[in-house]
């Protein structure tokens, strides 16, 4: 009889041993963000590509990222902001950030606090505006700003098919859901 029991503990022992091994082991990983998935890649617009790191700024962390102005969009439900920049065979360059607001209202009211009635209207999310060497769209709780450093026409272009796949991917996602 103790020699069943010995053999009982034994076996709980090992069997505890295997499922301790197991969560140890186990790979922690934290979910792909939302937001990465609506940047293009180079396929989709061609001739741009991202040059640059992508940035995730949370919460109050918007503080480190807007020096000046961050009030505004935490006034409005501001989440998150993805930033990075993509670039043409010809250097021009392009900021593209994507801001996450707690629903369509908030982005809505920080786009026309920031684009107002001005600008042509180039048909991307609910409302949409091209300015200068700029363009902000709000698709859903998404504001999305792209920013060029010249004026020219290929700055301009840039902008619009940038913006578009991005459009694009917000809106595939968002029907997915």
């Amino acid at each position: 009889m103790t020699r069943k029991l010995d053999r009982r503990i034994i076996i709980t022992i090992l069997l505890l041993a295997v499922v301790l091994l197991c969560f140890c082991s186990e790979e922690k990983t934290e979910p792909v963000n939302l937001l990465l998935k609506f940047l293009p890649s180079g396929d989709e617009i061609p001739g741009w590509a991202m040059i640059d790191t992508v940035e995730i700024y949370k919460g109050e962390d918007l503080y480190l990222y807007i020096n000046g102005g961050a009030e505004q969009y935490l006034h409005y439900g501001f989440k998150q902001v993805l930033a990075c920049e993509y670039a043409d065979s010809f250097e021009t360059q392009i900021s593209v950030e994507i801001f996450e607001m707690a629903d369509t209202a908030a982005a809505t009211g920080i786009y026309l606090e920031k684009a107002g009635e001005a600008g042509e209207l180039v048909g991307l999310g609910r409302l949409s505006s091209l300015q200068d060497y700029y363009l902000n769209f709000v698709n859903d709780r998404y504001l999305v700003t792209l920013t060029g450093f010249e004026q020219n026409s290929r700055n301009l272009n840039g902008l619009i098919k940038i913006a578009t796949a991005v459009d694009d991917r917000i809106l595939g996602l968002l029907e997915r859901r």
